[in-house]
């Protein structure tokens, strides 16, 4: 028998994409006008300050605060110039990949990737205070870093290296580590790049073609973006950042720098952002629009703005207080950090030329050091190990590959655009240069290697420039000569000539990429060519990779004689250093995974390459993020795809175990809401960040010698097939034992709700009722086969599993009712797996009304119907937030919300199922609408009616009369149907206790029971009732 049960669904609306320009208006939803900052929370007294500085302005003062100007003073990567009559200095903006950018006498830290490959807090912050200190003692005001977009949706991307992770959880923390030390130190950062810049191909419009062709736009849907590409970003401005640089790519089909939804929408009204925003170099592609739509500065320079924007002030196009807000902003981050009295000269040891005689400004610290080699070391990840490492003095090593010797050349470029300023040492440097002119419509064949030389980071203007480079090569050279041992090495062959006779065969290459295009590859012929032919010839071969973004190792990873197998990502000045340290066993390997590797290209699916212009679609690139929250680990697990070496793994010289497990619900937990209602401040409403459990469990080193463990929690609600959520880095020596503490926060346990606009703790048919009618029909002596739907496939995954551990009786399907794509998908799915469905049980259900009310009450009596909650106090509450006359809008948005989940909704997937029904083998097709006894006009007509008090209140008219409208549908079909013998019926469960009422009535179990009738009516059941398991309920 085929039984399918539907959660409770929201849908995103995608809308159509068209050729022409002006049918994509609007598909970014318009916010005006731009909210001006408040100085909420601790920005109170920097605004103070600002706005009094601000009112001292003329208007051209205050509108060169607002772009970049051109200098030979300096060598910034922006300027605003100064204020010299109010004693402002301006501001010097510089790139902060892995450190300063094209400058003298700083170090080469280890770049986004190996920090986020080595999870660990401790070393992030350490990083971050040390790099933010060199920053500081060069007169820069803004560093712009860190990373968090791209989040490497696509496998190719470029720039993937320069961000932490493909988890917006992992990213997110280390992020916000990473601002809060810069902050300490008085530095600001600029959050980048937001946001869902996915891709470099197309990144920027082609100006030379007619017409011309657009950036691409990334299309995604509202619950994406708030669950993947935002949260890193709100975990970051939490922390404190003051700036963000917004994006060269569309959303939407609107200008990231210019699109209010974006901008005036998300960041600065939903996540309370206090800062400004700034453009990536050359992103800005209006004037009036992009002023209205929240943007604060320009960079490096502007056609848009400086005359033009006071004439669009004068004229009334801009409103001065926009141009007062911008202003305010940007002398708000500058005091906020104490840099009108802590910070040298803007660009001070910033030299214009660093080939030319200059002042040195000296910025290292010595205290550095230690930390630089220690996240080198950590940034390492050990991913196959057949007794080959740690080496025991070797008598005979050899050494082969490109990436093991140190570049060739490190000198400055007297343009300044040269390798040396960009990371390209190890590069074909003429090649690279050719390939930034793809966006140009310039087509280069690429090579996915370095081929000359070894690499500590990728290229672009997050790349740094350090006082020396580490290479393999030498650091192996020096230890040869410590132990005594034979060296051989051939560094340039493509096919070299083996030594059999050696103890083990190093074999070192390395993966590329940088800004300005995407990788041609996630791996490359010549360099798996040349793993090969030194693993004929060596029976202990091991691989180091040096890699800047996701390289596939499936071409030699199972060779026989391949013994080990490291990512080394891109370690930093002290690479060498740290790859001789852990290979001798000088140091442990404790590093993990920060993105999944699968074992076939093909396993990506359409998350590999870029999208690119074409078709009717050829001057307007889009990239649609179909995939929504699935990307990486999440996309694999959703396709039951096993990677060869998951998100979170890594091998260590040692061994762990894990024990004593608890989960421990907070005070603030027993009295959540289902949505969140505390004041919003900068990072968003403050009680997201409420603690309401708290996971402690133990870690003991089993092994011989000491460690360092990346302990990792992942829970799989509230969506996806699985999410990291917490973790720790614990080090422990041998046979030690430490127990580790993670807390879970309100928005570590929500998903973001389309209708209601906020973080919603949830239930559905697989939390519910739904469930609940699952588990009585699985109870049963008879043989059903459920399909159970839900609109998250993970927590659908995890019902079923729970229902059936085995599989052989439930089967999650993945379905939202509001969306006729997904309703046909699970159709064509269940039609091409399983050719019919016997019943069908529309549960899908929303309250907009209590979901507004609910945002302000946090505590109601429990009960059921015999103790509802004071309906006039409750319709006085919606009343104040705007559902009377008074906001028609709002209330026919309330109607609109509900209708198309709990109506439209039914009737969409009925129609869509009917084909399916018709073939139905349990005969005979029944379908149950799961009502409400408040849709019954006549119990609410009737005095002597046993509920009539309670249903005579006024309350929630949308819900109410969506049920009515439920009930009329189930009469339709009924009718429709009754020539053919179907069973079409409603039942009314009675108020129930699940999340979606907020605990409030009796359990789902009690209101599953009449709906496990209906769904399991023979041949003389009834058809066309309305009922409870009490009896028929009057329409």
């Amino acid at each position: 028998m085929r039984f399918l049960a539907f959660s409770a669904c929201i849908a995103s609306v995608t809308a159509d994409v068209i050729t022409s320009d002006s049918h994509f208006y609007g598909q970014s939803p318009p916010v005006y006008p731009s909210p001006s900052g408040t100085g909420t929370g601790d920005w109170a007294e920097s605004y103070t300050k600002a706005k009094a500085f601000v009112a001292q302005l003329s208007l051209e003062e205050k509108s060169n605060l607002t772009f970049g100007a051109s200098t030979t003073e300096n060598g910034c990567s922006g300027f605003i110039p100064a204020i010299s009559r109010l004693g402002f200095p301006g501001l010097c903006l510089s790139d902060a990949g892995n450190g300063l950018r094209s400058t003298d006498l700083v170090n080469g830290y280890p770049a986004g990737l190996s920090v986020g490959a080595s999870w660990n807090r401790k070393l992030t912050t350490q990083r971050a205070h040390f790099m933010a200190g060199e920053f500081k003692a060069k007169g820069v005001n803004i560093a712009l870093g860190p990373v968090v977009g791209p989040l490497g949706r696509v496998a190719r991307n470029g720039r993937n290296w320069e961000g932490f992770s493909n988890d917006p959880y992992l990213s997110g923390v280390l992020a916000a580590d990473t601002v809060t030390a810069f902050n300490k130190r008085g530095v600001m950062t600029s959050l980048k790049h937001y946001i869902m810049n996915e891709q470099e191909t197309n990144r920027n419009p082609v100006t030379g073609s007619t017409p011309q062709t657009e950036a691409v736009s990334s299309n995604v849907d509202d619950k994406t973006i708030h669950e993947l590409y935002l949260w890193p970003f709100q975990d970051a401005i939490k922390a404190g950042s003051v700036n963000i640089m917004c994006s060269y790519n569309r959303i939407n089909n609107s200008y990231g720098c210019a699109n209010s939804k974006t901008l005036n929408g998300l960041l600065k009204t939903e996540l309370g952002f206090q800062g400004f925003v700034v453009t990536d170099w050359t992103a800005q592609h209006s004037g009036v629009a992009s002023a209205l739509a929240g943007l604060d500065m320009v960079m490096p320079d502007t056609k848009y703005w400086g005359d033009n924007l006071t004439t669009a002030i004068n004229n009334g196009s801009v409103p001065e207080s926009r141009l007062n807000d911008m202003a305010t902003r940007i002398l708000a981050a500058w005091y906020y950090l104490g840099q009108d009295s802590s910070i040298p000269e803007p660009g001070a040891g910033m030299p214009y030329s660093v080939i030319t005689p200059h002042k040195r400004v000296d910025a290292r610290d010595p205290a550095a050091r230690p930390v630089i080699l220690q996240g080198a070391v950590e940034g390492h990840v050990l991913v196959k190990n057949n007794h080959a490492l740690p080496l025991k003095k070797p008598q005979v090593l050899s050494v082969f590959g490109y990436s093991a010797a140190t570049y060739k050349a490190s000198v400055p470029s007297t343009s300044g655009f040269g390798s040396w300023g960009l990371g390209y040492e190890s590069t074909d440097v003429q090649q690279i240069m050719a390939a930034i002119g793809l966006n140009e419509g310039q087509s280069v064949e690429l090579q996915s290697i370095a081929i000359n030389g070894t690499i500590i980071m990728g290229g672009g203007s997050g790349a740094t420039t350090p006082t020396y480079v580490s290479g393999p090569l030498d650091a192996l050279t020096n230890r040869a000569m410590k132990d005594n041992s034979a060296l051989f090495w051939d560094v340039e062959s493509p096919a070299p000539e083996g030594v059999p006779a050696s103890d083990a065969c190093l074999v070192f290459i390395n993966a590329w990429a940088s800004e300005g295009y995407d990788r041609p590859g996630v791996y490359d012929d010549y360099s798996d060519n040349l793993v090969l032919s030194v693993a004929d010839q060596c029976g202990n071969t091991i691989v180091v990779i040096h890699n800047a973004g996701v390289r596939l190792v499936d071409n030699f990873a199972d060779h026989p004689n391949v013994t080990a197998i490291v990512y080394a990502h891109t370690p930093g000045q002290d690479s060498g250093a740290a790859t001789v340290a852990l290979l001798y066993g000088d140091e442990n390997f404790s590093g993990k995974m920060p993105y999944s590797v699968p074992k076939n290209i093909s396993d990506y699916g359409a998350l590999l390459d870029p999208s690119l212009p074409e078709g009717d679609y050829v001057n307007y690139p889009q990239s649609d993020f179909s995939e929504g929250i699935f990307i990486d680990y999440r996309d694999f697990e959703s396709r039951n795809i096993t990677p060869r070496y998951e998100f979170g793994f890594g091998l260590s010289y040692t061994s762990f175990e894990y024990g004593s497990l608890s989960v421990t619900k907070t005070k603030k937990a027993n009295n959540a809401a289902r949505y969140p209602s505390g004041a919003i401040e900068q990072g968003g409403q403050v009680d997201l960040w409420d603690v309401l459990a708290r996971v402690k469990f133990t870690v003991k080193n089993t092994g011989p010698v000491a460690g360092k463990e990346a302990a990792q929690l992942y829970i799989d609600t509230p969506s996806g097939v699985k999410q990291l959520r917490g973790f720790e880095k614990v080090s422990l020596n041998a046979g030690e034992k430490d127990s580790v503490t993670l807390a879970l926060t309100r928005r570590d346990l929500s998903e973001w709700d389309v209708v209601a606009q906020k973080w919603r703790l949830v239930s559905g048919a697989n939390r519910g009722i739904g469930y609940e009618v699952a588990k009585l029909l699985l109870s049963s002596q008879d043989n059903y086969y459920i399909l159970l739907g839900s609109r998250d496939a993970g927590r659908g995954a995890k019902a079923a599993a729970e229902l059936d551990p085995t599989g052989a009786s439930v089967e999650p399907v993945t379905i939202d009712v509001s969306d006729d794509a997904s309703i046909e998908l699970a159709a064509q799915h269940i039609a091409s797996k399983h050719g019919h469905l016997d019943v069908l049980v529309n549960n899908a259900g929303i309250n907009t009304e209590l979901d507004v009310l609910l945002q302000q009450q946090k505590k109601q009596e429990q009960g059921d119907l015999g103790a509802t909650p004071d309906f006039a106090k409750l319709r006085e509450e919606i009343k104040s937030q705007g559902t009377e006359k008074s906001n028609l809008a709002q209330l026919r948005k309330l109607y609109r919300d509900a209708y198309e989940v709990n109506v439209f909704g039914a009737a969409a997937t009925t129609e869509a199922f009917k084909p399916l029904l018709a073939k139905a083998v349990a005969s005979p097709p029944r379908i149950v609408f799961v009502s409400s006894h408040t849709g019954s006009m006549g119990l609410r007509s009737e005095p002597s009616s046993g509920i009539w008090e309670k249903l005579r209140s006024p309350s929630f008219p949308t819900y109410r009369s969506t049920k009515a409208a439920l009930n009329m549908l189930t009469l339709h079909y009924a009718a429709l149907f009754e020539e053919q013998g179907w069973k079409v019926n409603a039942s009314a469960p009675n108020l129930t206790a699940t999340h979606f009422s907020r605990g409030i009535g009796r359990p789902a179990s009690e209101s599953a029971v009449n709906i496990v009738r209906l769904a399991t009516l023979s041949v003389d059941g009834e058809t066309g009732t309305y009922s409870d398991e009490n009896g028929t309920v009057p329409w």
